[in-house]
């Protein structure tokens, strides 16, 4: 009997190879308008996945114009805690939708932290 050696069924992408790294790429989402509420008030979901660990955090919101704030807030957060791991978010993909106020002030934002945006389907 001799020793049976498998090739690997792929090589890696420069998409996969994204995914080796912490929060490289967070994968983020807003839910609502939920038609029955919290008892404090809370009718939207906001959805954070890092895409290296599939790990999700989940926030819930009153007014779907305080997701800017919560992405911001959620980014700074992350950086902090991980530190001395020299993670930082490079990539952020999110639908086209609204979800995230003045387009224009959400993108100027990332262009400030070198965050690129990416476009996922609707």
């Amino acid at each position: 009997m001799g020793k049976i050696v498998r090739r690997p069924l792929h090589t890696l992408t420069s998409e996969d190879k994204a995914k080796t790294r912490l929060f490289e790429l967070i994968h983020s989402d807003v839910i609502g308008l939920m038609l029955t509420e919290t008892m404090r008030s809370y009718r939207y979901i906001f959805l954070f996945t890092n895409d290296y660990l599939r790990y999700t955090e989940v926030y819930v919101l009153t007014l779907k114009s305080e997701a800017p704030a919560m992405i911001k807030e959620y980014i700074a957060r992350v950086e902090k805690q991980h530190s001395q791991s020299k993670s930082m978010v490079c990539r952020t993909r999110v639908d086209g939708g609204g979800k995230y106020g003045s387009r224009e002030k959400f993108l100027d934002y990332l262009a400030q932290e070198g965050i690129t945006r990416e476009a996922s389907a609707p």
